[in-house]
């Protein structure tokens, strides 16, 4: 195979394993959040998620920024 072959072959790999990896990160993000009460009257229950989800990224993209230096 030629270097370029094996890079086709290569990169798509690596990118799922870092995906699977991010998502792992994200997972363990989400199980360590402390939930504070949320006035959801005021949100509605999707507002109330998307907060938690927000939450949930903005810690998983900080722990794999620490993990990726």
């Amino acid at each position: 195979m030629t270097p370029d072959q094996l890079r086709a072959v290569r990169e798509p790999e690596e990118r799922a394993k870092a995906a699977r990896r991010r998502e792992q990160i994200a997972i363990a993000a989400l199980a360590t959040l402390k939930f504070e009460l949320i006035d959801n009257t005021r949100l509605g229950y999707e507002g109330a998620v998307a907060r938690v989800a927000r939450d949930a990224v903005a810690i998983a993209d900080a722990l794999i920024a620490r993990l990726d230096k």
